[in-house]
């Protein structure tokens, strides 16, 4: 099996694992392969259910089977909100499901990298000897604004270009690819 792919493989198996080291290997192709998903694989799952949504319902979301089965899927919040919302503001109703679904969408498909990324940022900190609680402040700064991406951009960058200790620290041994 291929190197990249078993690291791949490995870190999702260790998503709840905070314990170890992890290389900066690992980490630098588990940060690419998790922006290429973020930035292109779920736009396109979005445009997706974005058109599906607007062949199913047709342009009047309060009749038809479309309308059925979206309520029933998604059940009596959209029910109460088709019939309260008027026939006219479908273009608004559609941007309402679009963003509910999209937040179903995120939390379902993002969910196993958010995971895995916090699991595989305390590893990597522990090969560079750090305790994982530095993760606490970086979660903290992330609050203020500007601070939180200035914090994290810093924190990725070192993250992936620091070597980590080559012998066994009190993390653990030394990752091995």
């Amino acid at each position: 099996m291929n190197k990249h792919i078993r690291l791949m493989m490995s870190t999702f198996k260790n998503s709840f694992k905070y314990s170890g080291r992890s290389s900066n290997l690992e980490f630098i192709l588990f940060s690419i392969s998790s922006l290429l998903y973020m930035f292109v694989i779920l736009p396109f799952i979005m445009l997706f259910f974005y058109l599906t949504i607007n062949s199913i319902m047709g342009q009047n979301l309060n009749e038809g089977k479309g309308r059925e089965l979206f309520v029933s899927f998604f059940g009596p919040i959209l029910d109460f909100l088709i019939k309260i919302i008027p026939v006219e503001a479908t273009g608004f109703l559609m941007f309402l499901m679009l963003i509910l679904i999209g937040i179903l969408i995120t939390m379902v498909l993002f969910g196993p990298i958010l995971f895995a990324s916090l699991s595989l940022i305390v590893r990597r900190l522990h090969d560079l000897g750090y305790s994982g609680n530095w993760l606490w402040a970086i979660i903290i700064s992330s609050l203020v604004p500007i601070l939180g991406v200035l914090v994290f951009l810093f924190l990725m960058i070192y993250l992936s270009i620091k070597k980590g200790n080559t012998e066994k620290n009190k993390y653990g041994e030394v990752p091995v690819l």
